[in-house]
Parts: C-alpha cells; sequence; structure tokens
C-alpha cells in the first residue's frame, strides 16, 4: 500500500502534468479531480439534447486551491 505522502504528492499534478498548488492537505484531498463526475458524458448529453454547442475547450496550465473561510 502506499504511503499518504506518494498519494499526496500524485495529487500535486493533474493528467496532463500540470502543477496544483494547495497548502491545505484536506482540501487537496477533497478536490481532487477523482471526487468529480467526469465531464465529457455531460457536456455530449447537453450538445445532444440541443442545449449547448461546444465552442472551445480549455487546459488548466496551474491549479490552486484555496479553502476561505466564512
Amino acid at each position: 500500500m502506499e504511503d499518504s505522502r506518494g498519494f499526496l504528492s500524485d495529487l500535486t499534478r493533474t493528467a496532463l502534468g500540470r502543477r496544483v498548488i494547495c497548502e491545505d492537505r484536506k482540501l487537496l484531498v477533497e478536490k481532487a479531480p477523482e471526487a468529480y463526475k467526469a465531464i465529457d458524458p455531460v457536456v455530449a448529453d447537453l450538445v445532444e439534447a440541443g442545449l449547448c454547442t461546444i465552442i472551445a475547450t480549455f487546459r488548466p496550465i496551474l491549479t490552486s486551491k484555496v479553502r476561505r473561510k466564512s
């Protein structure tokens, strides 16, 4: 089993090899891409339903995550 440092270091790079900056370990895990639904099927459904048209795609260069105090 991988130790937590290895797991956390995996979360500091995106699938595209870009860097993720986050000082809060809990937030880093909470906001990991694996925690979210894949967007491609969602967008495909919207296009198929005629609710949107894809005009551009974006790829992040850098991701910064900050927990805001409420």
